[in-house]
């Protein structure tokens, strides 16, 4: 297995990137949730939904992951998530917002994902899919329970027809995605 950090491994998963829209809305309640709780909202530009962390793979078995995306991409079509609950972590501090029922098509792409991907000899967690885009980390306090509602009565609407694969890198301000690949879906 490799290191991470080597030049010969990346850490990858693969994630749905919000639009532009959306991104603002799920940033601008990261930050009011910072200003009244503490803690450090993700950087605007790294948030992401993942649909399957992969982890650290050799860079040689990057074609592997571009030829799984590319199955499941044309086998699937794009859809969309409603992101109408707020959960927080106590342990982990964190925040994120979550689809309270994920929509058929979102669970067929990870879950197509993910079986291509061990179909391919790629081992992965065995964890169910969580819809979710974490918000914040490092919360000092904890959200009153009616404040993990503030998405349900004006949730945030998610239409997407792409995927990306990113690769994960630490940096001073924290981790920073490269983008290794992009598909768009099929039937759309």
């Amino acid at each position: 297995m490799n290191v991470v950090g080597k030049p010969d491994g990346a850490r990858v998963f693969f994630a749905l990137s919000p639009g532009e829209r959306c991104r603002r809305r799920l940033f601008a309640v990261a930050n009011d949730f910072a200003a009244r709780l503490g803690g450090r909202p993700m950087p605007k530009e790294t948030l992401h939904l993942t649909l399957v962390f992969v982890g650290e793979v050799g860079l040689d078995r990057l074609p592997g992951l571009r030829a799984a995306a590319g199955e499941v991409a044309q086998a699937t079509a794009g859809g969309s998530v409603v992101l109408n609950r707020l959960h927080h972590h106590p342990a982990g501090k964190m925040l994120w917002a979550a689809s309270e029922h994920c929509s058929p098509p979102l669970g067929a792409l990870a879950e197509g994902l993910r079986r291509s991907l061990l179909a391919r000899g790629f081992t992965l967690e065995a964890r169910p899919f969580v819809a979710h885009v974490t918000l914040l980390r490092r919360l000092t306090v904890r959200p009153p329970a009616g404040d993990l509602d503030a998405l349900k009565n004006v949730p945030i609407r998610w239409r997407y027809r792409d995927f990306v694969l990113l690769r994960s890198r630490s940096g001073p301000g924290g981790s920073v995605y490269e983008p290794l690949g992009a598909w768009t879906l099929g039937g759309n």
